[in-house]
């Protein structure tokens, strides 16, 4: 059973399906079952803001196979052109379920607070610990590990990866289409045994001076509606450029064309940001509106969306179609009328301080 969550999804594995009158009682395989009450675990909110969430009942097909193709691993100077990458499996929904917390990442536990705050966040309310999705191509201790002119295609979780301990990493010219889940990841986003909401100063420098640019990302997040375009964890001194991004269930949290997102899910973004990243800058980039999801029940979707204390970023020269509509492989041409992004199209949550507007 897969549940829509509004910014996330999950997949339950149903144990037993007992009717009773004009009533169906569903029961599911642990760990899903677990209560919160009983357990620290998140459950779907059923009757809430605005809004129930919706049970899809589909059917999946994921199945035994192979689910890694590549790993690179303490090697360095690699160059990859003009190959192919495809055809895996996503196999976790079959034997754990894939309850997520956001942008795909499983949760291992959760628990809401007794007593909100802590002494890094005073309005904390939940504690969290993630795992990382499975990647078709895995990058890991190595620098220098380049993509130039790769097809990425027909992958069932992530497809490319940049997991840990990285440096100076291209990826350039390549195309991503049918993507299960994320279609590039890099950098840490606090997995286990971590905690993902406290704020951590040795991560970033473990993946650093990637380039990501000219890339062609469509249908992507077409099994895990939370999964993402582009997604960067703790990084830093990495650029993101004059890639087309576009036809995404959710965000597309990635820097270039971007359009046709939020297709499923809602709290979204074309250009999705958390926390303070300082010396940040997303400039130049053409953003249409989000989709109208057929399932979210509210209208929060943004061109560019600052979530969670997003601070320390320049915003500046971001354009948008004044017609939204144009044909998803078509990019934007410079006879289209654009304008730029309005202040009231960009979504706040408790933005900080040192953001700098010159839209």
């Amino acid at each position: 059973m897969v549940v829509h969550q509004r910014w996330a999804i999950a997949i339950l594995r149903v144990k037993e399906m007992k009717v009773e009158g004009d009533k169906t009682i569903v029961s599911f395989m642990e760990p899903e079952s677990r209560l919160e009450f009983d357990h620290p675990w998140p459950q779907p909110v059923i009757g809430g803001e605005k809004g129930n969430s919706s049970f899809l009942l589909r059917t999946t097909e994921q199945r035994d196979g192979i689910e890694q193709l590549v790993i690179v691993d303490g090697a360095n100077y690699v160059r990859f052109e003009d190959v192919t990458f495809k055809h895996t499996c996503w196999n976790r929904p079959l034997h754990k379920g894939h309850v997520t917390l956001q942008g795909g990442f499983p949760l291992v536990d959760a628990y809401k607070l007794a007593v909100p705050g802590l002494p890094w966040d005073k309005d904390l309310e939940n504690q969290a610990w993630v795992e990382r999705p499975v990647s078709a191509v895995t990058v890991r201790n190595a620098h220098h590990v380049d993509f130039h002119s790769v097809l990425f295609e027909n992958l069932a979780a992530t497809a490319l990866d940049f997991v840990d301990n990285v440096s100076d990493c291209v990826v350039q010219k390549c195309t991503f289409g049918n993507i299960g889940g994320t279609a590039i990841m890099g950098g840490s986003f606090a997995e286990s045994p971590r905690e993902v909401h406290r704020p951590y100063t040795d991560l970033a420098k473990r993946c650093q001076r990637l380039t990501i640019k000219e890339n062609f990302v469509v249908d992507v997040a077409n099994e895990d509606w939370g999964a993402v375009g582009i997604a960067l964890g703790y990084v830093r001194h990495c650029t993101i450029s004059k890639n087309h991004v576009f036809f995404l269930s959710y965000s597309g949290i990635c820097v270039g064309t971007v359009k046709n997102y939020a297709r499923q899910l809602y709290d979204a973004g074309g250009i999705y940001t958390l926390s303070n990243q300082p010396g940040s800058v997303i400039s130049d980039n053409i953003i249409g509106a989000p989709y109208p999801a057929p399932y979210a029940t509210n209208d929060r979707g943004f061109r560019i969306y600052l979530d969670a204390r997003t601070d320390g970023f320049t915003i500046e020269n971001n354009k948008t179609p004044v017609v939204d509509g144009s044909p998803i492989n078509k990019k934007p041409s410079t006879a289209e009328a654009l304008r730029p992004i309005r202040r009231d199209e960009i979504g706040d949550n408790n933005p900080g301080p040192n953001l700098i507007f010159k839209l």
